[in-house]
């Protein structure tokens, strides 16, 4: 398949503008053209040995989670493993893409799957709900005041040159005049609406507009249990969802393993700054710093840690069926393959 359709693909389910702000996402490597993917390499880190592997398996494209490109480079050289990488990806003509923040924040991504461990839930929302994808200019606001003059929308329509002016009658003759208005026009309804007698300049009431967040993509999940269960059992179905023999719990402020769980919070990767003070019995996530650990304990949270990358990695057998459906039908359809050499680099001995 050409590279510009796989990207596509990509990006029709997860859109490049879902990403945090702070993050390196998309296409981070492109081979000169044309370049024709069939098959893809989905790992969660680009290390040294998954791009050998990726070589070995000859591959035409790598879908690394993590961008292998993020700090940038001044040079590229042989000095250092992100530079060699790059380097090795583009003499075998190896395109890189990242997904990272974007497959966090989409409806059924990486955090989605997290909150599958723990079977059914209800009332499910992103704990940072995503802004909107088209940005509000900063530029209109809303404005309305109260008056006893029943002609006052055409007044100040006239006196300031707005439009969209509308009025409402209100108990015992008042009326309540709203409109609309740009930011450089703001000054002049203000000055309309004091000149007119009477007119209430102290019920003057001016709103920014903006554009209201999505509510379904975001980052982080909280959801309510159907079931509520203990927190021994909630352990059990981390471990059982993740694949992992022992995951770290630092329990709440007068829980037990006994203790009930009712809603649960979970953040792939790392969930410091996204889960910082969220209600919930129970926060899951692959690591959480230190004093955000006891700040949670202290509000009777038991956090659950799991190592980074291990609270994402499964995500990627998710991507690999999407994917794959998706180019099934396609007479240019390219075979996706899920790293074997890929792992969390740290382990419990």
């Amino acid at each position: 398949m050409p590279l510009s359709d796989v990207v596509s693909l990509l990006e029709g389910f997860a859109p490049l503008s879902l990403a945090a702000s702070w993050d390196n996402v998309g296409l981070l490597l492109e081979p000169t053209p044309p370049h024709r993917v069939s098959s893809m390499l989905l790992t969660n880190d680009l290390t040294e040995a998954v791009l050998m592997e990726a070589i070995n398996k000859k591959v035409d494209f790598i879908l690394s989670y993590h961008p292998p490109i993020f700090v940038p480079f001044k040079r590229l050289t042989m000095s250092s493993t992100k530079e060699r990488i790059v380097v090795r990806a583009a003499e075998q003509r190896i395109a890189i893409y990242s997904t990272h923040t974007c497959y966090d924040a989409v409806e059924g991504g990486v955090n989605d799957w997290l909150l599958e461990a723990f079977g059914g839930i209800r009332a499910c929302r992103p704990v940072e709900p995503s802004p909107a994808l088209q940005t509000p200019s900063g530029d209109e606001y809303s404005l309305s005041f109260l008056t006893y003059d029943a002609n006052a929308a055409t007044t100040v329509q006239k006196m300031a040159g707005v439009s969209n002016v509308t009025s409402m009658t209100l108990n015992k003759g008042m009326v309540k005049v709203h409109m609309t208005c740009t930011k450089s026009s703001l000054g002049d309804v203000v000055v309309a609406i004091q000149q007119m007698s009477d007119a209430d300049a102290k019920s003057i009431e001016i709103t920014q507009l903006s554009i209201a967040p999505l509510i379904t993509t975001g980052m982080g999940r909280i959801a309510g249990l159907n079931n509520p269960v203990s927190t021994r059992e909630i352990i059990q179905k981390i471990k059982t969802h993740l694949k992992l023999d022992h995951v770290q719990m630092a329990m709440g402020q007068g829980k037990s393993l006994d203790s009930k769980v009712f809603t649960v919070a979970v953040c792939a990767g790392s969930g410091s700054s996204v889960l910082r003070g969220v209600t919930a019995d129970i926060y899951l996530t692959g690591e959480m710093s230190h004093h955000d650990i006891l700040a949670a304990v202290s509000m009777g949270v038991t956090v659950i840690t799991c190592n980074h990358s291990n609270t994402e990695r499964g995500f990627l057998h998710v991507i690999q069926k999407k994917l794959t459906r998706l180019v099934e039908n396609r007479v240019d359809r390219f075979k996706v393959l899920i790293s074997d050499l890929d792992k969390d680099p740290l382990e419990v001995m």
